[in-house]
């Protein structure tokens, strides 16, 4: 046998060969994701300086110091950045909840959507099928909830639903998902998949709800239907979290598009006018202002601070953050364990839940409201415990089988396990 013919049979450089490989297409798929975050940068830049907008931005700081985070969980769990935005705008800034709900989908439409590049690009594993179902599903509930039941005489559209409502609402759809997501990381060992074989008719039917229910409740807030896709595919269907991660962050960003041009474009709520001191006095091209019970409403009024109600503004400062922070969530949720990934999301709930009890007081005095939160949480738990525990009797699916499932990719292991010495 010839030099060159033992070279090429050389296990290893086959190896190196192999590996070197994979490192540059590792290498230039990080250029390309970079690539897509530098030119939305580059793009606001340009914006920015052609119709000098600085002045505007200069003093909406607090959205950009928000965002920060806010994007980082964006991009790393499946609540969007919205379940940073919705609760620190309306219960620390006091902003509406209609106004925080159309800066949560302007600023998700473009951090969400950078994150949705670097996930494709980097082929980060997503349930298209569920994707698709739940989203044209969460169009729907986002229609019939953000079009037929908001009040139109009124500037950004408030929900029918009164505003402490819709931040209880909000924190139930977290607490109940929280509670029941930690509960699976309780389990010393379980079977995942890294998607759905096959869907029957009672699988397609609670996506479908799934994404409607996710559909009002991003009406409401500017964000929900990630956090139902994710609640079906982890916990009614046992999907591994690192698949179902990605997929809800691509829902939300879809959802987040479709809201933006309709409330933000179509409804006018991104064209939001000030007057020489900086105060909000349109929206839309109409004259707004505060009446004296402090609501904005059309016609003549107080001007409105621009903190609370100037949403170009607010989505403008926090751009160059969001475009950056929600890529480097992805890459965050790519290197977490499952388990990991299951506690932070948990975490980030609760906290959601600390700050509805400390900044909403009319959670301490409104007795209704009260009863409707721990209402809400308990039969939501409930329900939630009910379908999880009996999933393969309701979905008619296979009932695990470990010991045929010895694939690493099939199992989550946690810490229980491997202190029993399991792993053995």
């Amino acid at each position: 046998m010839s030099d060159r013919t033992s070279s090429l049979l050389d296990p290893q450089q086959m190896l190196d060969e192999a590996w070197s490989a994979r490192l540059d297409s590792r290498q230039f798929r990080t250029r390309s994701a970079i690539a897509v975050s530098a030119s939305l940068t580059g793009i606001w830049l340009i914006a920015m300086i052609s119709f000098d907008l600085w002045d505007r931005v200069i003093g909406l700081w607090p959205a950009t110091i928000t965002m920060v985070f806010g994007s980082l969980v964006a991009g790393s769990t499946p609540q969007g950045g919205g379940v940073v935005a919705f609760p620190v705008f309306t219960k620390v800034f006091g902003m509406p909840p209609e106004v925080a709900r159309t800066f949560s989908f302007c600023i998700q439409s473009v951090g969400m959507m950078a994150a949705t590049a670097w996930i494709v690009i980097n082929r980060r594993p997503v349930e298209w099928r569920t994707l698709a179902i739940v989203t044209a599903s969460a169009v729907a509930g986002l229609a019939v909830a953000g079009i037929l039941s908001a009040q139109s005489d009124l500037p950004f559209r408030p929900a029918a639903l009164s505003a402490p409502y819709v931040k209880i609402t909000f924190t139930i759809v977290l607490i109940a998902m929280a509670f029941v997501v930690y509960e699976g990381t309780r389990v010393s060992i379980r079977e995942v998949h890294l998607g759905l074989p096959g869907l029957n008719g009672r699988m397609r039917a609670t996506l479908v709800l799934c994404g409607f229910l996710g559909g009002v409740s991003s009406a409401l807030v500017g964000s929900g239907a990630d956090v139902f896709l994710y609640l079906a595919l982890v916990l009614f269907f046992a999907v591994d979290p690192k698949v179902g991660v990605p997929t809800s962050v691509i829902c939300m960003a879809l959802i987040s598009v479709i809201g933006m041009v309709y409330f933000g474009l179509v409804d006018g709520q991104l064209l939001v006018g000030l007057n020489d001191a900086g105060q909000v006095v349109s929206v839309g091209g109409d004259p707004v202002g505060l009446n004296e019970a402090g609501r904005l409403i059309y016609g003549e009024g107080a001007p409105a601070p621009a903190r609370q109600y100037d949403v170009l503004g607010l989505w403008l400062a926090a751009i160059p953050v969001v475009v950056w922070g929600a890529p480097v969530g992805t890459w965050i949720a790519a290197r977490l364990t499952t388990r990991n990934l299951v506690r932070f999301v948990t975490i980030l709930a609760l906290s959601e839940v600390i700050s509805t009890a400390i900044f909403l007081k009319p959670l301490r005095t409104d007795m209704f409201l009260l009863s409707y939160f721990i209402i809400g949480v308990v039969l939501t738990v409930l329900v939630l415990r009910v379908v999880a525990n009996r999933r393969e009797q309701i979905f008619n699916l296979p009932e695990a089988n470990l010991e045929a499932s010895l694939h690493a990719d099939r199992l989550d292991i946690g810490e229980g396990f491997r202190r029993e010495g399991g792993t053995r």
